[in-house]
Order: C-alpha cells, then sequence, then structure tokens
C-alpha cells in the first residue's frame, strides 16, 4: 500500500509530464490575467503535499475542538472561533497552509473570498484552487478547495469541512464558480 505522499508524487509523475507553457490571454487593468496551460503542470505540489499530509483530521464538536483546527483560525486572527463544529472551515484552512507555504491567500473566512485571487485558470490542473456556490449562485455562501479531478459532472476536491473533515470529495460541476492559481509572496 502506498504512503499518501508517495501516491501524490505518483499522481503527478503519471499525469502531469511535461513542461508548462503558458498562454496568457488577457490583463484588463485590475491585477486579473487569466491562463491557459497547455502541456503538464506541477502546480502548487508543495501546497497539495502539504494538505494531503493532514488527510483525515476531523472536526470535534463543543469544547473539545479539534486544536488544530482551530489554530488555522488563531493564525489568521480569527481568535473568537472556539468550537470547529461551528464555523465553516475550509477557507480557513486553505488560508493557513497557503500562507505556511508561501502563498498569497485569503485573510476573509469567506470561501468566495478566493475568487479575488488575481490569477484565473482557465483549464484546471490538479493542484489548483476551486470555488463553488453553496445554497445558490447569489449567496455569499461558497466552498474552496484544491483541485483534484473531474469528469462530466463531477469536481474531485482536496478540502476541509468537507464531511466535517479535511478529505476528497466530489462537487456538482454546475456549482462552480472559479479556478484559481496562487502565487508565492515572494514573486509578487
Amino acid at each position: 500500500m502506498r504512503s499518501t505522499r508517495s501516491y501524490l508524487r505518483w499522481l503527478f509523475d503519471t499525469f502531469t509530464p511535461g513542461r508548462v507553457s503558458e498562454t496568457h490571454i488577457g490583463n484588463e487593468g485590475n491585477g486579473e490575467v487569466e491562463k491557459e496551460v497547455k502541456g503538464g503542470t506541477q502546480i502548487m505540489q508543495d501546497l497539495l503535499i502539504e494538505v494531503l499530509s493532514h488527510y483525515g483530521m476531523k472536526e470535534i464538536s463543543g469544547k473539545d475542538s479539534n486544536p488544530d483546527i482551530l489554530a488555522f483560525f488563531k493564525e489568521l486572527g480569527y481568535d473568537w472561533v472556539n468550537d470547529d463544529s461551528t464555523t465553516a472551515w475550509c477557507s480557513a484552512m486553505m488560508s493557513y497552509y497557503a500562507k505556511k507555504c508561501g502563498y498569497e491567500y485569503n485573510t476573509s473566512l469567506s470561501a468566495r473570498g478566493w475568487l479575488k485571487m488575481p490569477v484565473r485558470v482557465l483549464k484546471p490542473q490538479i493542484g489548483n484552487v476551486v470555488i463553488f456556490w453553496r445554497e445558490s449562485p447569489q449567496s455569499w455562501k461558497g466552498h474552496v478547495g484544491i483541485f483534484i479531478a473531474q469528469d462530466i459532472n463531477i469536481i474531485y476536491v482536496l478540502g476541509g469541512n468537507q464531511g466535517n473533515s479535511l478529505s476528497i470529495a466530489g462537487y456538482p460541476r454546475d456549482q462552480l464558480l472559479g479556478y484559481r492559481e496562487l502565487r508565492k509572496l515572494k514573486d509578487i
């Protein structure tokens, strides 16, 4: 049986061979850049491996909340969160690990806040950030995670607060809001 890390390395080696060839499609003066990635790439592999190494982390209801999940909130300045089962933590998890790995990150707890990241991706690769709407497209509610794969109807995401744990889960394609690629803070 492969370890999680060795499986991920195999996944990258198998499905993302080749070099990155980017076509910048537009920059409308608002700081956004759309990218179409041709060929394979290893997008944010360090972030993906870091998040995957915590696969299975679970929330705990009530006063005995998971201290690792509460650390997400504390690191981001949300010290008031003291129960991981009453506050959505998908965005906090993404921000915590993005920050830890040296990437730009969302400073709010809103999953839709990830749509403000300036590098929009048109054709997702494993490791891109993926953002969905919840309840309705007009709602403020959403979900964020790391793109793993997709089929005709489902997008598979590595993320937090999926079944109250850090796991891979499928979400309907028709709830997709967008894909983003994060930049290393040192490169901005």
